[in-house]
């Protein structure tokens, strides 16, 4: 049974209903499940029985131009263990979409217990054993599964969970859409060869995919972890805080765990990890970077010299604290005998009223100068 017939012509076929008419005209003894989206529905009878037999909930679908027709669905991730309750009593063919097209794959999987039983008096042939029936799809399942994306970035970027379902899902779909009726019937009917499929195929594929990376043989240089330190966590400000911390907790204990939470890696106990493209990471505690960095900062070494060099990579924090020192705040004297008193100041008006005083000195009346005139001989005379 089909959808029903529209009750009167319409302009534009609707062309999911013709198609699936057609599918389930070519499969009228099968209970037809047709992908639409992210689940697979059923019509019609086919609806009313499946529904009986996976307990699921009954409704109807309007169709363009005839009466509503009842319908069931089934959700495409959980599409195995339905089909495979459906097998018990009934032959089933599928319609899923390939994608994201319009074009569908069409493929029938029969009843379990209606599977063909061969007569007595026919030769008996010696069946092949799930190892022989496993190699001969191995290869092409193998090759198919290690160039599908998402479970190759499963593989790279989780955990070894994650990469198997991904990789159960994988296997699936190449089976599914692989066209070998053979395969897909013995990957569907017989759970031995589906799940030995599933356990060699992870199993080797997995820990190769996982690896990829090979590690560098480069080591990390005394260098290269000063260069590390003196990006800091690239804000300027930060490092700004450091150097001014440092001044006043250079040498206490918990210095370590503040420089932990200002990089922004919140655990002290987490150590700062240095590498060099892939290369082996060179470990420092807190405590090894608080002294590494002190010795920098002594040493002028903390900033880099493009730091030093940019003005407006000025510490104005720094600025403003030197100025109220002095007595200056927001560029007003608010304290002038703390300005006179600043040992700079003083040196300043020092230098000022020594070069005054040479200045009237070298304008007095009685001043003489003396020049040193050239002379052949190379005698200088006065």
């Amino acid at each position: 049974m089909g959808f029903p017939k529209p009750k009167a012509p319409v302009e534009e076929k609707p062309e999911a209903i013709w198609d699936y008419n057609d599918i389930k005209h070519d499969h009228r003894d099968d209970i037809v499940l047709y992908q639409v989206g992210d689940f697979f529905e059923m019509y019609g009878e086919d609806a009313k029985t499946a529904a009986e037999k996976l307990d699921l909930h009954l409704t109807t679908r309007p169709i363009p131009g005839a009466d509503r027709v009842d319908m069931c669905g089934v959700p495409a991730h959980a599409l195995e263990q339905y089909v495979e309750r459906l097998r018990e009593n009934y032959g089933v063919t599928i319609a899923a979409t390939q994608d994201g097209s319009n074009q569908r794959k069409v493929y029938s999987l029969a009843a379990i217990s209606r599977e063909p039983v061969q007569a007595v008096s026919e030769p008996e042939q010696a069946k092949p054993t799930v190892k022989e029936l496993f190699e001969q799809y191995k290869l092409s399942v193998g090759n198919a599964l290690i160039a599908d994306t998402a479970y190759v970035n499963a593989c790279c970027n989780s955990d070894q969970e994650n990469a198997y379902i991904e990789g159960a899902v994988a296997i699936q779909r190449i089976v599914t859409e692989s066209g070998d009726l053979q395969l897909t019937k013995l990957y569907f009917d017989m759970p031995t060869f589906h799940n030995r499929l599933h356990q060699e195929l992870l199993e080797e594929t997995y820990p190769a995919l996982a690896t990829t990376v090979t590690p560098s043989p480069y080591k990390v240089t005394q260098a290269d972890i000063d260069m590390a330190l003196q990006k800091w966590n690239g804000n300027i400000e930060s490092k700004r805080a450091v150097v001014r911390y440092m001044k006043e907790h250079g040498r206490e204990k918990d210095t370590a765990a503040w420089l932990a939470q200002e990089y922004g890696m919140g655990d002290a106990a987490l150590p700062l990890q240095i590498s060099v493209g892939n290369s082996e990471p060179a470990v420092l505690s807190w405590a090894k970077v608080q002294r590494r960095i002190a010795q920098l900062i002594k040493e002028d070494k903390f900033y880099t010299e493009a730091e030093y060099d940019r003005l407006d990579d000025v510490d104005p924090i720094a600025i403003r604290e030197n100025l109220a020192q002095r007595g200056i705040v927001n560029g007003e004297v608010v304290d002038p005998e703390k300005l006179d008193n600043d040992p700079f100041i003083r040196q300043v008006m020092n230098d000022v009223e020594q070069i005054v005083a040479e200045e009237k000195a070298m304008n007095a009346p009685d001043r003489y100068s003396i020049r040193l005139l050239p002379y052949e001989g190379g005698i200088m005379r006065i």
